[in-house]
């Protein structure tokens, strides 16, 4: 079994902290060591895949989540606020359940769309008193 103090120090080895430091709660750090397709960031413990911001939580909210055994380990999900697969800053992340998870990407889902859609009627409205402004010249 890896003891606590490797794995901070192989886990962090990954990770490149912004010129803020370990303290900054704003910028993401990105995970530079093995990734899934999806961005994730993933490392090995004992033999078992690991998710990078699960492993960031552990590291930093305590030591008492960690595999319990053959990589299994409380159904809590590792969530980012942030929204980006390789971001592996603890401030960026928190625990939920699997409906915390989808509730999460719904409500950034649909408020995506209304950006979008917002964004779409606002552009249509400048192009049509942009068009009728030329119209009228």
């Amino acid at each position: 079994m890896t003891d606590l103090a490797s794995l901070t120090h192989r886990f962090w080895s990954y990770v490149p902290v912004c010129r803020h430091g370990r303290s900054c709660r704003r910028c993401c750090w990105d995970w530079q060591g093995h990734r899934l397709p999806q961005q994730y960031g993933q490392l090995n413990v004992d033999g078992h895949s690991m998710p990078a911001m699960r492993l960031a939580l552990i590291l930093a909210h305590g030591a008492e989540l960690l595999p319990l055994s053959h990589g299994s380990y409380p159904r809590l999900f590792a969530l980012h606020r942030c929204d980006r697969p390789p971001c592996v800053n603890p401030a960026h992340g928190f625990w939920g359940t699997h409906g915390d998870n989808v509730r999460d990407e719904r409500v950034k889902y649909h408020a995506f769309i209304a950006r979008r859609v917002q964004m779409t009627r606002q552009d249509l409205d400048r192009l049509a008193r942009r068009s009728a402004q030329l119209l009228l010249t």
